[in-house]
């Protein structure tokens, strides 16, 4: 977990790729942040002092959106960055900017960004939003987390904010795979 809190300073930048229609309100975008900042301290607050774990406090911070319109992004979005034309897996998920996914940066010859914006639009997790045929909630992976947006919009302030715990678990390697 210690390598996603870059430099050891308790930071984490997040991208949200959202793969549906759906507008989301700057409520909504406020309500999501406040919900993933205490979940990441909740797991920050049980790690510290483990096995030396450095970090007592995180700066959780949204910082881009990829979405299918601009538009959907309502609100005041002065300091997001929001990309139209993000990559789509092979099951129409949108995602985030690989070139901007700070972790591809130790597979880099050179150790330099070939993000658009440079390091500071870089983002460390990404959280997709996106519709599944499955009959999950979510999941998580080293990359972040995925959910229905529904579930996230729905439950950012409720007790049900244990399965976005339990997926950054997963995220962080901290809880084995099924």
């Amino acid at each position: 977990m210690a390598n996603y809190h870059r430099t050891g300073a308790g930071k984490i930048d997040y991208c949200v790729a959202m793969s549906n229609e759906r507008n989301v309100t700057a409520l909504e975008r406020a309500n999501m942040k406040s919900g993933l900042q205490r979940v990441m301290q909740e797991w920050v607050d049980t790690l510290v002092g483990f096995e030396g774990f450095p970090i007592t406090k995180v700066d959780l911070d949204v910082i881009s959106y990829a979405v299918t319109h601009r538009s959907q992004v309502q609100g005041d979005t002065t300091g997001l960055d929001i990309f139209t034309t993000s990559e789509v897996d092979n099951e129409g998920t949108t995602k985030c900017d690989p070139r901007c996914y700070r972790d591809n940066l130790k597979s880099s010859e050179d150790g330099e960004t070939t993000c658009p914006g440079g390091e500071k639009n870089m983002f460390d997790m990404e959280l997709r939003l996106a519709q599944w045929p499955m009959n999950i909630l979510g999941f998580g992976a080293e990359w972040g987390q995925a959910f229905r947006p529904w579930f996230i919009f729905r439950h950012t302030d409720d007790d049900m904010l244990w399965t976005l715990r339990h997926e950054m678990g997963h995220s962080f390697g901290l809880i084995g795979e099924f």
